[in-house]
């Protein structure tokens, strides 16, 4: 099951380390497709969703920063099929 997201991500890193130089380069100043597991479930409408697919932008070195519409996913599976839509 897969539904459109009602709120907006922003995903903090740990530490700078986390984000590589290649995944800095490969975002430049624009936007991205992000596919990810979350660390927890988010919870929208009575739905647990532990993936995410959603446009970021790298802010500040240490945030990522959601752009634009994205989708919840129950699933991997789900998870790959809204990701291959984005591309």
């Amino acid at each position: 099951m897969k539904a459109a997201l009602k709120s907006q991500f922003t995903l903090t890193l740990a530490s700078p380390e986390q984000l590589t130089d290649a995944v800095k380069k490969d975002f430049g100043d624009g936007v991205r497709y992000l596919w990810a597991k979350l660390g927890e479930p988010h919870r929208q409408d009575g739905q647990a969703y532990s993936f995410l697919v959603a446009p970021f932008q790298i802010i500040d070195g240490l945030k990522m920063e959601q752009k634009g519409a994205g989708v919840l996913c129950q699933t991997a599976n789900v998870m790959i099929g809204a990701r291959a839509a984005t591309t």
